[in-house]
């Protein structure tokens, strides 16, 4: 451990270690970039634990429109997956929920 302490220390003195990097990506939103074979814009998305990609030609939309259709859906897709829904709880017969005296 001492070793390893001393050559952390080193690298730090020589200006090697560099910083850490904000999470960044050439698009500027996660789970969007753009495929060069395709020349189109793509949306990563989860459904049901299935990876899927929506693609948006250049070709046919345009750049730009493209661009923010793919940002639309990947913003629309983490919003449909990370919603907080109540649900009631429910109980068959007249159990009691847990922590609750019995008699």
């Amino acid at each position: 451990r001492a070793c390893a302490i001393l050559f952390f220390e080193q690298l730090r003195r020589a200006g090697k270690l560099g910083k850490p990097k904000p999470d960044q990506c050439r698009s500027g939103v996660r789970g969007v970039y753009f495929d060069k074979e395709e020349r189109s814009w793509v949306a990563r998305c989860s459904s049901a634990g299935l990876q899927k990609y929506a693609v948006y030609s250049t070709e046919e939309m345009g750049f730009q429109e493209a661009y923010r259709e793919a940002v639309r859906k990947r913003v629309q897709n983490v919003r449909q997956n990370h919603q907080f829904i109540f649900q009631r709880t429910r109980w068959r017969g007249q159990r009691r929920p847990l922590g609750q005296r019995q008699t």
